[in-house]
C-alpha cells in the first residue's frame, strides 16, 4: 500500500513538473546561450511574469508580418517607417523605441529573402494551438506567420517566427534550433493526415543579426542539443523561486 502511495505522488510531481515547465521560443534560444544566473533569471520570470511588461517593437512586428504575408512586398515597411518618421515621442523611453524601430525596418529592407518565399503561393492561417511538448518541456513557439500552400499535390506548411532585439541578437545555432522546434510544432500541431510540413519553409528571422535561417539541412546534432537544453529546464526549474 505504502509503495502503490509513493508511486501515486511521483506520479503527481512529475505531472506538476510537465505543467510548470514552459518556454517561450525566444526564451528558450536566450536560455540555451546564458549564463546560469542568466538561465535561473528566464525562469524565474516566467514563472512570476510582470503583467506591466512592455512589448516592444509591436508596430515594426507587424509590419514585418504583413510584408512577408504578401510574399515579401515592401509597401507595409515603407508605410511604417512614414508612420514611425510622424511619431511624436514625450519621453526617452519612446525616443528609443521610435530609433531602434525604424533602424529594424530599414534592415529588414535590406535582408534578402529566401527565393522560395516569392517563388510559391501561400495564404496565412491560424493554429488553434501554439505550443509543443519536447521531452516535458512545453515550448510556447506562437509563429508570428503560419503560411499554407501546395506543392506538387500536397498541402504544405511553413512558418515564421521573427526575434528583434539589438542588444541580444540570435547566432547561428540559436536560429537553427528555432527553426527546427517550429517544424516540430507544425507536424505535431497543424498538419493533418496526408498534408506535409516543409523544412525549408520554417524560419527563424532574427532582424538585427540579419539572418533568416530555415529547418533545411541543419547540423545533425541540433536535437540532442535541444534534447540537453529541455533536460537543464527541468533541473533548474524546482530551484528557481
Amino acid at each position: 500500500m505504502r509503495r502503490i502511495h509513493t508511486e501515486t505522488t511521483l506520479a503527481r510531481q512529475k505531472v506538476d513538473v510537465m505543467e510548470r515547465c514552459n518556454l517561450s521560443l525566444n526564451q528558450f534560444a536566450h536560455f540555451s546561450q546564458s549564463s546560469v544566473a542568466g538561465k535561473m533569471n528566464i525562469i524565474r520570470q516566467q514563472k512570476s511574469p510582470n503583467p506591466f511588461k512592455i512589448r516592444w517593437y509591436q508596430l515594426t512586428r507587424s509590419r514585418v508580418k504583413k510584408s512577408l504575408a504578401q510574399n515579401g512586398d515592401l509597401s507595409p515597411v515603407f508605410e511604417g517607417l512614414n508612420v514611425l518618421e510622424g511619431k511624436v515621442t514625450n519621453t526617452k523611453r519612446q525616443q528609443n523605441e521610435k530609433t531602434v524601430s525604424m533602424e529594424a525596418l530599414k534592415k529588414f529592407i535590406e535582408l534578402k529573402l529566401p527565393a522560395i518565399l516569392k517563388r510559391i503561393e501561400y495564404t496565412v492561417v491560424k493554429s488553434p494551438v501554439n505550443s509543443v511538448s519536447i521531452d516535458e518541456v512545453e515550448i510556447i513557439v506562437a509563429p508570428d506567420l503560419i503560411i499554407k500552400g501546395e506543392i506538387g499535390s500536397k498541402i504544405a506548411y511553413g512558418a515564421i517566427k521573427i526575434h528583434i532585439s539589438k542588444n541580444e541578437p540570435f547566432d547561428l545555432q540559436q536560429l537553427q534550433m528555432s527553426s527546427s522546434i517550429i517544424c516540430k510544432f507544425l507536424n505535431k500541431k497543424v498538419k493533418c493526415k496526408d498534408e506535409v510540413v516543409i523544412p525549408e519553409l520554417c524560419f527563424s528571422l532574427d532582424i538585427f543579426g540579419e539572418r533568416m535561417v530555415s529547418a533545411k539541412s541543419l547540423p545533425s546534432g541540433i536535437e540532442s542539443e535541444i534534447q540537453e537544453i529541455c533536460a537543464e529546464i527541468k533541473r533548474l526549474w524546482p530551484a528557481a523561486a
